[in-house]
């Protein structure tokens, strides 16, 4: 559901991730969600609107993607630094 609708922009899958996690039925679509916040991270383009950025931000946060991502990527290259983490 998430993951095959690849033409939405970033910002409405987040509108749609930050809605199912509102409304409480984020545990029926678990890895979905992951998958989604792992492709907004890696193709993230800053479109300006800083509510989309908050909004980006509390999700990956909320899902410790950025962290896993960013410290594993640190892992595999064997350099870990400030500003990997």
């Amino acid at each position: 559901m998430l993951t095959s609708a690849t033409d939405h922009k970033s910002s409405e899958k987040l509108k749609l991730l930050d809605a199912i996690q509102r409304l409480g039925i984020s545990y029926h679509f678990e890895g979905e969600i992951e998958e989604a916040l792992k492709q907004i991270y890696q193709d993230f383009k800053d479109d300006g609107n800083l509510g989309t950025v908050a909004l980006r931000f509390r999700l990956l946060r909320q899902q410790a993607i950025m962290f896993h991502l960013m410290f594993s990527t640190s892992l595999r290259t064997g350099k870990v630094t400030l500003g990997n983490i």
